[in-house]
């Protein structure tokens, strides 16, 4: 129960114009089973290894190339003139 407590008191403490993204962030985790799979999961505990920090790297340059557009990714090429 203290837990739960806790909760309410970090709700309690949301300004009230966030309390609508709180809510549906809280039912998404009553919801939908993915992100509730994601909280109830394991912890990984296997190293991390070279390929993964190289795969990661590379992920991470990848967003840099691109720019988000209604939650897709559109590649903009270095040269291109976004004035």
């Amino acid at each position: 129960m203290v837990l739960r407590q806790t909760l309410h008191e970090i709700v309690d403490g949301l300004p009230d114009e966030t309390l609508p993204e709180a809510a549906r962030l809280l039912n998404a985790l009553v919801t939908y089973p993915l992100p509730r799979a994601f909280l109830e999961a394991e912890e990984d505990d296997e190293p991390v290894t070279a390929e993964d920090i190289a795969a990661l790297e590379e992920a991470r340059a990848e967003r840099e190339r691109c720019v988000s557009v209604s939650g897709d990714f559109i590649p903009v090429e270095p040269s291109h003139d976004r004035s």
